[in-house]
């Protein structure tokens, strides 16, 4: 059972070569699992790596921005001056 929470589940309908689902099968039982279940994994893994990627990838800029604080400068105008023609 994978670690990801599991949701109401759907039928998917795939398209492959008839023999990669031949050797799909034969690693399937040699694995003791199902095609379907190895497919599952696969997808399940993927979602999980991209998201640990992403939170990765936050907190990465996170660090660099409270590294590196970007000072602004002053405000020299006001909204009538801008407005101005």
């Amino acid at each position: 059972m994978s670690t990801m929470q599991r949701g109401e589940r759907v039928n998917l309908t795939l398209s492959v070569d008839e023999r990669l689902l031949k050797e799909a099968r034969k690693a399937a039982a040699d694995l003791g699992t199902s095609v379907n279940e190895l497919i599952r994994q696969y997808l399940e893994d993927l979602v999980r790596r991209r998201r640990q990627e992403r939170s990765s990838s936050l907190d990465e800029w996170r660090r660099l921005m409270d590294e590196n604080p970007v000072a602004m400068p002053q405000r020299s105008w006001t909204r009538d001056q801008l407005h101005e023609r």
